[in-house]
């Protein structure tokens, strides 16, 4: 089976920092949430993959190339103009003919049983499989309603306490992929899923409560730092970061520090990293590759991307630092 990452939207919620940034190279921790995925799928044999591209392609592509480095083969579908989750999908289809496709949304970091979610797809003949959570709550996301055997039976209306969410990951088949507009832009649920319901298609849903984040907004965007940082994300995800997951602080190669410097956990510094003397990191810091920080400087739930400098005496709070702009964030907790 191939897999597919949606990578081509233009992440609005989440500007001014993806107007020069595409959102599936936004950094977690000290890796890009596609790494993540990459890393999902290689876990479980995938060896192939489709990137759909559009919204600063070019920059994905070179941070990408052939995948090798990651150890997959990773090919392309390029957009002139968005098409959408199901014109996405739709265009990239001749890249895999005839075949199942696992499709997961690039804005993702996500724990998922894909061999359960290939096993529970063949056995019911569905004509997609969705992966969902119970979520009835969340007024954020469309409400996905199952009968007694786990078959989609509805999509929308009133969010009961029986409701799901769809988490962005799911196995289309070729003839669900073939009812998809052709050569215009459309949507996985309204023109893909909604359609299949009308015409009696069955369609598959498994239930997942491993871990679930997307970064559509600054503040889910934060949140999921936030996670990285407590040691909250999938063990496997922090293979060679060990050490942090135990102490809570880490400092990477290279990194200088000034006298008088304190640190309240949990703290991730990178690689070659500066900070002045007289300073407070912490709690709940991240100071991507290459970042500085003066003299006498406080941060505190802030994020810093690779490169960043922060200016002597500055106070930096729930704030996170780019090269494409700085926006504040909601310090909460789930």
């Amino acid at each position: 089976m191939k897999a597919m990452i949606l990578t081509a939207g233009l992440g609005t919620r989440l500007l001014p920092l993806t107007k020069k940034w595409p959102k599936p190279l936004f950094r977690v921790g000290d890796r890009p949430v596609l790494d993540y995925l990459f890393e999902l799928l290689k876990e479980y044999g995938f060896k192939e993959v489709t990137l759909n591209l559009h919204h600063l392609g070019e920059l994905i592509e070179r941070e990408v190339g052939d995948g090798s480095a990651m150890g997959l083969k990773v090919t392309y579908s390029r957009e002139r103009e968005l098409m959408g989750t199901g014109g996405g999908v739709k265009t990239a289809s001749d890249l895999w003919k005839d075949e199942e496709v696992l499709v997961i949304n690039g804005d993702n970091i996500i724990d998922l049983n894909l061999e359960k979610l290939i096993r529970v797809h063949r056995a019911r003949d569905a004509t997609a499989t969705m992966a969902v959570r119970p979520g009835a709550a969340d007024a954020a996301y469309t409400p996905i309603h199952l009968d007694r055997n786990n078959m989609v039976a509805s999509i929308g209306g009133e969010a009961d306490n029986s409701a799901h969410i769809f988490i962005g990951a799911q196995i289309l088949t070729p003839r669900f992929i073939k009812r998809l507009p052709a050569g215009k832009p459309s949507c996985l649920i309204n023109h893909g899923y909604r359609k299949a319901l009308k015409n009696c298609d069955g369609i598959a849903a498994m239930i997942t409560t491993g871990y679930w984040r997307e970064i559509s907004t600054p503040d889910l965007y934060w949140r999921a730092n936030l996670d990285f940082l407590k040691a909250r994300l999938p063990a496997h995800f922090y293979r060679g970061r060990e050490d942090f997951i135990r102490r809570g602080i880490s400092a990477g190669k290279g990194c200088e520090f000034g006298h008088r410097t304190r640190f309240y956990y949990p703290v991730y510094i990178g690689d070659d990293c500066r900070v002045g003397r007289d300073c407070v990191l912490g709690p709940s810091a991240l100071l991507g590759k290459g970042a500085a920080v003066g003299d006498d400087c406080a941060v505190e739930n802030a994020v810093l991307w690779p490169g960043m400098k922060v200016r002597r005496g500055a106070r930096l709070r729930d704030t996170i630092v780019t090269p494409h702009g700085k926006v504040k964030i909601k310090p909460r907790e789930d």
